[in-house]
This record gives C-alpha cells, sequence and structure tokens, in this order.
C-alpha cells in the first residue's frame, strides 16, 4: 500500500506541473527544457518506477517461494516518495532560478551549488534505496526463507 500512496503522490505533483507548464503565461516565463525534463522524470518515477517496485513486492515471494525480511526491508519502501522528492524538487527551484542545463561544472554559478548537491545527496539515497531492494531477494535466496 505504501508504494500505491508514493505513486499517488509523485504522479499526481508532477501531472501538476505538467498542467502548470502547458499555460501559455508560464510558458514565456520558465525555462521550459529544464522544467518539462522534471516533470517527466516525475511521472515516471512515481508511475513506472513505484509501479515496478510494488509489483516487485507482491510477486516475488509467489515467484520464487521466499519471502522479503520485513525488518531490512521497511527503510528502502518508506524511503522512495521522500527521497523521489528530495532528488527532483529541487531542480524545480534550480530552473526557476535559470540555471542552465548539462553544465559540468558550475564554480562560476555559487548560487545554484547548494541545491545541486541537495539534488545530489536525494538521488544517492534514492540509489542506496534501489540498491538495498535489489539486494534483499538474493540476501533471502541465500538464507534459505521459505513460505510456509
Amino acid at each position: 500500500m505504501l508504494y500505491a500512496f508514493g505513486f499517488l503522490g509523485l504522479f499526481t505533483i508532477g501531472g501538476l506541473t505538467g498542467l502548470f507548464l502547458s499555460a501559455l503565461a508560464s510558458t514565456s516565463t520558465l525555462p521550459t527544457p529544464t522544467s518539462s525534463s522534471l516533470t517527466f522524470h516525475y511521472i515516471m518515477v512515481g508511475g513506472a518506477v513505484m509501479g515496478y517496485l510494488g509489483g516487485m513486492h507482491f510477486w516475488w515471494p509467489k515467484i520464487s517461494g521466499r519471502l522479503y525480511p520485513r525488518v531490512g526491508h521497511a527503510w528502502p519502501r518508506s524511503s522512495y516518495s521522500s527521497d523521489s522528492n528530495l532528488t527532483f524538487f529541487p531542480q524545480f527551484i534550480l530552473g526557476y532560478m535559470g540555471m542552465p542545463r548539462r553544465y559540468y561544472d558550475y564554480s562560476h554559478m555559487p548560487e545554484f551549488q547548494i541545491l545541486n548537491v541537495l539534488s545530489t545527496a536525494g538521488a544517492t539515497v534514492l540509489g542506496v534505496g534501489y540498491l538495498l531492494h535489489g539486494l534483499f531477494p538474493v540476501v533471502d535466496a541465500l538464507r534459505q526463507a521459505r513460505i510456509r
């Protein structure tokens, strides 16, 4: 159920920002490439990735005959929505501030540094959550935790 709530939250944010960007007044004032790519990422993480992870959580015991560990799996499962927001929401603010895309060095633009570091930290924690989600079935297979 947590995956469904995470899906609803992320997909709603992505959809509402897409509606906002389709308005003529905001298209002329906001940098469209940054904002439209963030809307796409919100919808893809909220729709595709959360649906995939929820499906794997539901179907993995039926496919393999092994359970997820209940204690170790609670943290990655509950942190996906907050980590996705921590990754992508600062990019909305940066896009509104006028940050150009595809720069590898922002040393000549120090006003973007803090939000980029915040977004990188969110992506790192999100990646660790994805890694843990993928490692738990392997750990269970090694432990032979069978469904009774």
